[in-house]
């Protein structure tokens, strides 16, 4: 599809009247990322979003992005909508074209903080409102059958495929040496494989880049977007990727020069880590409270959560590296940490996160 197709096609689909369109309310922007993406605007109507997908040996993210929307519209707990998300418009599996609304006066969260250099809290605990209602909804047994299950690719960091590493930099390899000649972080990740849990649906791509906040609903500030690889998972992993990014802040912060090492340089940080700490605090109780966990509960779920925070920094380390010559100081210091936390995960929920039993 292209943007000239996009108007006929909504029209086509009753989804445009033709009196926007002649009085020129319409608009349609090109917002193509890994698939063709579009951002219509429509200033007598609703807005939306149309995702055309490419089909990769066969299969479609667009398509397994409409059955997370579908599941999330209703499912066979309580039949109410996600409102976490944006809604559902149609889906024509013909021409595996996706529409959803257009949240148009959103920003992401990472915009967001860096714009304003300030954290706000209550941005925090929504986002952990948002994974706690996403965690309680879903029926695990229709997640099973509709997504399937899957970990991430990060746990098998120590031990990549071909295929991976053909699409990695050097700079990426690099960093992926690292943790293979550390016998510790093998011997952790290979803890985390075994542990890995089946437990719900999760986002599995939880990051602020994907969390959007927008008065649009009333209800919500906090939007979860791009579902394409949501499954039955593991759902410390999504609340660790959460508190992970809250810690990346932090640690990009922190000037690099080059003669100084980072610890001397942390009071410098943009994003002091007292702040950083009283968001992840903030997330953490309203995402317990919103899944209702007892305090035992937490009391298990918490190390679990330090550790893939841990593992979600070894992926943000070798992001941050992709399309760089060399790593640099700011990656390996998100290594340093990761391997702190996976390695002595009671330490860093006490010490690092500052996380407790949320009453």
């Amino acid at each position: 599809m292209i943007t000239s197709e996009v108007i006929p096609y909504l029209c086509g689909r009753e989804l445009l009247s033709r009196e926007n369109i002649v009085d020129g309310e319409v608009r349609v922007f090109d917002a193509s990322r890994r698939n063709q993406n579009f951002r219509v605007i429509n200033q007598g109507g609703r807005s939306l979003f149309v995702k055309q997908g490419t089909k990769i040996h066969g299969s479609s993210s667009t398509a397994r992005e409409a059955a997370v929307y579908s599941i999330l519209e209703a499912d066979d707990h309580s039949h109410v909508p996600f409102p976490y998300a944006p809604r559902l418009i149609d889906y024509n599996p013909d021409d595996d074209i996706l529409i959803l609304e257009l949240i148009d006066d959103a920003v992401n969260l990472r915009e967001k903080y860096h714009e304003s250099r300030y954290l706000q809290v209550q941005s925090a605990a929504a986002v952990g409102e948002a994974l706690g209602a996403l965690h309680m909804k879903t029926s695990l047994p229709t997640v099973l059958r509709r997504l399937g299950r899957s970990e991430p690719g990060v746990l098998e960091v120590d031990r990549p495929g071909l295929a991976l590493l053909s699409d990695f930099s050097g700079s990426s390899i690099d960093l992926i040496r690292m943790v293979q000649s550390s016998a510790d972080l093998i011997v952790h990740l290979d803890e985390m494989r075994q542990d890995w849990r089946n437990e719900t649906l999760i986002h599995h791509d939880i990051r602020m880049d994907n969390i959007i906040q927008s008065s649009l609903h009333g209800t919500s500030e906090i939007l979860i977007v791009d579902w394409e690889t949501a499954s039955a998972g593991d759902p410390a992993w999504d609340v660790g990727a959460a508190v992970a990014d809250y810690l990346g802040l932090w640690i990009q912060s922190i000037p690099v020069t080059g003669t100084q090492s980072p610890e001397k340089l942390i009071h410098l940080a943009d994003f002091p880590l007292s702040e950083v700490q009283e968001s992840i605090a903030a997330l953490w109780r309203a995402y317990a409270r919103r899944s209702e966990m007892s305090a035992d509960m937490q009391i298990e779920f918490m190390p679990r959560v330090a550790r893939f925070c841990g593992l979600k920094l070894v992926q943000s380390a070798i992001e941050m590296v992709q399309n760089s010559a060399h790593w640099n100081l700011t990656a390996v210091t998100h290594m340093q940490v990761a391997a702190n936390m996976m390695g002595r995960p009671q330490e860093a929920v006490q010490a690092l996160l500052c996380l407790d039993v949320a009453s």
